[in-house]
């Protein structure tokens, strides 16, 4: 039925909990795959311990290289029909796979994601339940907030395997959306449901978030962007999904350290291709506190170089 992977490096103030989640459940088809990305505590024990006393268990032990690789990792070693993703810090309800008895037909399902931190649990992304097929999700449920991340999500393993759809190992952030995207666009049959929660663990990722580099943020939009000009779609389904990753290259670029010279020409050239995607972006942010008419009266990357001082 499903293979459950779980990356794990450093993890085992929270293991214990996050492994039991998963195997007590009332679903008896499944295998869950550790798989331990060169971790220096206690993990690779804690692996190898539910491995003995659970034959469902699999563990896979590796040198340190990242999440993606050993997502990656689990990918290639998953046999079930289904695929899951569970940090190794999280939690799943403990119904959390009886929607996969309920909608066998479905190519991706979405259930619901909240947070937790020091006791208090907080909703994150609920959904209407309801069945889409990929314009209508796309139209109205974008990629940022509602599948930038790989948890609270049920993938067909024949789709991702077929598709050769990995993660970027080259990304230190936004590869886990771009694995969604590359995902999606495979699928025709789409289920939200609101009858099992993943439960994110607030308080081990408060000091491990970090914000991208210009350069990153680049490579990020051009390969969302590359994605989006693969496929033959209205301009209509792509804006909601594009207007994250636009505004924040925008913003990144706008702010940067780069010369007045370099970084007019990024502007201009990022004007005249994308130019509808960013109206669209930013027209509702206040950043700049311009009325809307003026972004459509002038040229947008104008009037933002001379709000900014950039010709100077």
């Amino acid at each position: 039925m499903i293979s459950v992977i779980i990356p794990i490096y450093n993890s085992e103030k929270y293991l214990h909990q996050c492994i039991n989640s998963v195997l007590e459940q009332d679903l008896e088809d499944i295998e869950v795959l550790l798989i331990n990305d060169g971790s220096t505590d206690t993990s690779a024990e804690i692996c190898n311990d539910f491995a003995i006393k659970d034959p469902r268990v699999k563990v896979f032990h590796k040198t340190n290289s990242g999440v993606s690789s050993s997502r990656n990792l689990g990918i290639e070693k998953a046999s079930k029909e289904w695929i899951a993703f569970v940090d190794s810090d999280d939690i799943v309800s403990k119904n959390y796979f009886n929607e996969l008895h309920i909608n066998q037909n479905s190519d991706f399902i979405f259930t619901q994601l909240k947070s937790y931190q020091n006791g208090v649990i907080r909703s994150i992304l609920d959904f209407t339940p309801k069945k889409l097929n990929l314009e209508e999700f796309l139209i109205n449920y974008p990629l940022n907030p509602y599948f930038s991340g790989p948890c609270g999500k049920f993938y067909k393993t024949k789709i991702i395997k077929a598709n050769g759809i990995k993660f970027n190992t080259k990304m230190n952030r936004g590869e886990d959306s771009l694995f969604n995207l590359h995902y999606i666009f495979k699928c025709t049959k789409i289920t939200l449901t609101n009858s099992s929660s993943y439960y994110y663990r607030q308080e081990s990722r408060n000091l491990s978030i970090s914000k991208l580099n210009l350069e990153e943020e680049e490579y990020y939009f051009q390969q969302i962007i590359s994605v989006f000009n693969q496929q033959k779609l209205d301009i209509k389904y792509k804006i909601p999904s594009m207007k994250v990753p636009l505004s924040r290259y925008f913003n990144k670029l706008l702010n940067s350290e780069l010369s007045s010279k370099i970084k007019i020409n990024k502007l201009q050239k990022l004007s005249q291709d994308y130019k509808k995607e960013l109206h669209s972006a930013l027209q509702n942010q206040r950043v700049f506190r311009l009325p809307i008419n003026l972004f459509i009266k002038l040229n947008l990357f104008q009037v933002l170089i001379k709000l900014n001082n950039l010709n100077k």
